[in-house]
């Protein structure tokens, strides 16, 4: 297992308590492959700090080729963000923001108001 984490914050850098996160294995790690879910979920929300943290399986250890994929939402607010990472074989506490695919994120408006940066 290799633990990773993420911290939530809006746009003036304060942590958002009790987002909502839920992490799914996808299959591949192209926006193709994001309306299917292998048999992995876990979920979650903030801390107090904003942060997440969790115990993930490596990638390479996965068959067949996968990524995870972070949601974040806030109950309430039909705008969620998301993004696909890959985690790898040792490490631990590593950055969910150092995994991740490039352009996952398909907005960054968590609800009017409130742009959030998941990775501050």
């Amino acid at each position: 297992m290799t633990t990773v984490f993420d911290t939530v914050v809006d746009s003036a850098g304060t942590p958002l308590v009790g987002v909502n996160v839920l992490i799914e294995l996808v299959p591949g790690g192209t926006a193709a492959s994001l309306d299917k879910s292998i048999s992995f979920t876990r979920s979650m929300v903030t801390d107090a700090a904003g942060q997440w943290v969790a115990d993930l399986i490596p990638n390479v250890s996965i068959s067949p080729g996968t990524s995870y994929r972070v949601t974040y939402s806030i109950e309430g607010h039909e705008n969620k963000i998301w993004l696909l990472f890959t985690v790898p074989s040792s490490g631990s506490n590593l950055w969910v923001g150092d995994m991740q695919s490039s352009g996952t994120y398909p907005s960054s408006v968590l609800y009017p108001g409130a742009t959030i940066f998941p990775g501050g």
